[in-house]
């Protein structure tokens, strides 16, 4: 995929929800096309679901508690065809070269209460998911707390999310919504000063859950994050070039707004 122009971060509250809209349906596209294009090894593949997700069941453990599934939505999944071929020698190994993000830190999802499984409706088994945070989701506590339902049930369920917030804190998210889901888990995060903006990849295991976080400032160079398949797997995913090949078809009038952010 070749940049159409040097990819840099811009301020998305200069515009309505409706233009980030547009751009975000482009750039999960972008990222769908990169990871099945070649960058995730079989029998790993993408599906870019705005309109579809994922299920999580809890397991009966004798409770009154309701066990009825959970449905959510997501914008992207990873999932594995579990008809296919064992998983072959893509990806890079966790402890061989850790991702090259600023910050690592232990969040410690604790061990699982109850017995989780994540489905799709294809059967396949879904092993991560991309969440591009939009204003919709930070619209209120409740849609804050719904959003933070949904990675937080992936992550108990095994499933790692990277998540994408590219815009700023606000009173009802202090820290972004990467903070929002730290705190769900005990743990505490405070971008650094400038840089309110975050990509952070969680990886699923259990109490040894961890997270790989790059703060960001409207302005710098979308990063490459780690989009982890295993607990010891994962694949790099450049946001540079996908961010700018959907960028490119933007109307010329919001394109001049957003290029003054900058």
């Amino acid at each position: 995929m070749a940049e159409t122009a040097p990819a840099a971060l811009h301020d998305w509250t200069r515009v309505d929800a409706g233009i980030w809209h547009n751009f975000h349906v482009q750039w999960i596209a972008e990222i769908n096309k990169e990871l099945n294009g070649g960058l995730l090894p079989e029998p790993y593949y993408s599906l870019a679901e705005p309109q579809g997700g994922f299920t999580v069941e809890e397991g009966d453990d004798g409770s009154d508690e309701d066990d009825e599934p959970r449905r959510f939505e997501a914008d992207l999944l990873a999932l594995h065809d579990v008809g296919g071929a064992p998983p072959g020698g893509g990806g890079a190994a966790l402890l061989d070269r850790p991702p090259n993000v600023r910050l690592t830190a232990p969040i410690g999802a604790g061990p699982l209460p109850r017995q989780i499984s994540v489905r799709h409706g294809s059967d396949d088994r879904v092993v991560a998911l991309i969440e591009l945070v939009s204003p919709g989701n930070r619209d209120g506590a409740g849609k804050i707390e719904s959003f933070c339902d949904k990675v937080v049930a992936a992550i108990r369920g095994g499933v790692h999310v990277l998540l994408i917030d590219l815009f700023p804190t606000t009173p009802l998210l202090p820290t972004g919504m990467h903070g929002a889901v730290v705190g769900r888990f005990g743990g505490q995060y405070d971008p650094p000063a400038g840089e309110p903006l975050t990509c952070a990849a969680y990886r699923a295991a259990g109490a040894a859950t961890t997270t790989f976080v790059e703060p960001l400032a409207v302005g710098a160079r979308p990063p490459t994050m780690p989009l982890f398949l295993t607990r010891k797997q994962y694949v790099e995913l450049p946001l540079a070039d996908g961010y700018a090949a959907a960028f490119a078809p933007m109307p010329a009038k919001y394109r001049r707004v957003l290029e003054e952010s900058r």
